[in-house]
């Protein structure tokens, strides 16, 4: 089955430490070796990582923002998205390639 992690990591961004824990989370998953993409965006606040893999396990919405919190992404993105899951929202996980602030002013964008 295929997944996608999208990781919202914040500066300072500890690359080393994020590739560390899904080594890990790999494992225990039954994470596939080949076939996983990972893209990598810089922000005006950090990183957002997208990993496309593919388990063995099949795996439901709360395994994906549970590996997500636990591979580094925010946690207080990841909290949102958990209360997203657990109200019945279909489309949780997003990562936004600009955000504006209340005055329609943007405050971070992909680059």
């Amino acid at each position: 089955m295929n997944y996608t992690l999208k990781l919202d990591l914040d500066k300072p961004v500890d690359i080393v430490s994020v590739g560390k824990r899904f080594v890990v989370v790999r494992k225990f998953f039954q994470i596939k070796s080949e076939g996983f993409a990972i893209v990598e965006k810089s922000t005006k606040h950090g990183k957002h990582i997208t990993i496309n893999f593919e388990s063995e396990q099949k795996l439901d919405d709360r395994d994906i923002c549970f590996l997500q919190l636990l591979i580094g992404s925010d946690w207080r993105r990841e909290l949102f998205n958990w209360c997203r899951i657990r109200s019945g929202c279909r489309k949780w996980n997003v990562l936004f390639a600009r955000k504006y602030n209340s005055k329609m002013k943007e405050i971070s964008r992909e680059v």
